[in-house]
């Protein structure tokens, strides 16, 4: 009979307000995309899946602040999600984007 081993979903938001940040949004995007782990928690996480969703919200930019979201979006949709080395741990991260009404 085979064990299975039990694995926890931890869901994870983070949410990016926008405004007029065509400066800063590529690099602020692109951390919250790459966050791994510490490796002295991925002994006590070996058993967690993480569900990351990356969620920028623009507000009325009159930069390039959206179209660079945009843009970052297609860049990341081509993987369909961010896969982190599964050596260390599993973690998907999904970019989404959106706008004020």
């Amino acid at each position: 009979m085979l064990a299975h081993k039990m694995c926890t979903v931890v869901k994870v938001d983070v949410i990016i307000a926008v405004h007029n940040a065509q400066e800063t949004i590529e690099e602020t995007v692109k951390s919250a995309m790459h966050q791994e782990i510490p490796a002295n928690l991925l002994t006590s996480l070996s058993n967690v899946k993480f569900d990351v969703a990356v969620c920028c919200y623009n507000d009325a930019s009159t930069d390039k602040s959206i179209e660079m979201l945009y843009t970052l979006k297609e860049e990341y949709a081509n993987n369909a999600s961010l896969h982190h080395d599964e050596s260390k741990l599993i973690m998907n991260t999904t970019l989404l984007v959106g706008t004020a009404a």
